[in-house]
């Protein structure tokens, strides 16, 4: 879902090292919605991205911090949310 809203594969949101913001922004916001729907673990949203805990904590505060500042950004993500649930 996330990586059709985005546009990008889903192969690509799960490699480690792509610090390109055409991936980075949607991988995080895979790992926020990982949180917020199945209230996974730290350590399991990394694992499953191949990532650092800490890696993780760091993306989703992103998300949350972005989400207050930019209300296009907050809706999108809300919509993915709700369609998700």
């Amino acid at each position: 879902m996330t990586a059709e809203t985005f546009n990008v594969a889903f192969v690509d949101l799960m490699k480690k090292r792509s610090r390109q913001q055409a991936i980075l922004l949607p991988r995080q916001v895979a790992m926020y919605l990982a949180r917020e729907i199945a209230s996974s673990p730290f350590t399991e949203i990394g694992r499953s991205f191949s990532m650092h805990h800490s890696t993780v904590m760091n993306a989703i505060d992103s998300v949350r911090e972005r989400m207050k500042r930019d209300p296009e950004f907050h809706r999108m993500v809300q919509a993915l949310l709700n369609s998700i649930h």
